[in-house]
């Protein structure tokens, strides 16, 4: 009768100390996704905050945007082919999207592709592709050690959006 009452014992605790483990590692899985989540809406703001200062209200095309000037002030039109950051958060807290302590964007870049640069003089409709590129960073804190044991979650944004500049404006 001992023999079986301590055997059931044995048997209950090992019961026990699985479903613990097995709880814990759903705690921390549950962690991992919201952290995933916060990444991947730091990435898409990246990409939207982009867009809005490439495409900006009041200027006519994205050539003429302001953000050109702001990243060289000696440059009046983008470069072809050339990867311009617009914001990183390497060690500042005051950019945009760098304030928080686990979650931040890493980087976002802007590449325009522009495919002639004689629209001037030959008078043609000339299209300009921007891939824009968003990655942003989370340390995830592991839940279950109190050592910061953090894991790192990155995730990307991309677009690729074209702007035309049109010169016969008659045809539309």
């Amino acid at each position: 009768m001992i023999l079986t009452a301590i055997f059931i014992i044995i048997t209950f605790s090992i019961f026990l100390s699985v479903l613990v483990k097995i709880l814990g590692d759903s705690k921390q899985v549950n962690v991992n996704s919201v952290f995933a989540d916060r990444a991947e809406n730091l990435a898409i703001s990246g990409k939207e905050l982009a867009l809005a200062q490439l495409f900006e209200l009041s200027k006519e095309s994205s050539k003429k945007s302001s953000l050109w000037k702001n990243l060289e002030p000696t440059l009046k039109e983008p470069q072809n082919n050339k990867e311009y950051t617009i914001l990183t958060c390497n060690n500042s807290n005051t950019a945009p999207f760098c304030d928080n302590a686990r979650c931040k964007i890493d980087k976002v870049t802007i590449t325009p592709r522009i495919t002639s640069n004689d629209d001037e003089i030959l008078n043609i409709d000339t299209p300009i592709v921007y891939e824009i590129v968003s990655k942003a960073i989370c340390n995830v804190p592991n839940i279950e050690n109190t050592n910061d044991n953090s894991v790192r979650i990155s995730k990307i944004a991309t677009a690729t959006v074209t702007d035309v500049r049109w010169h016969n404006l008659s045809g539309l």
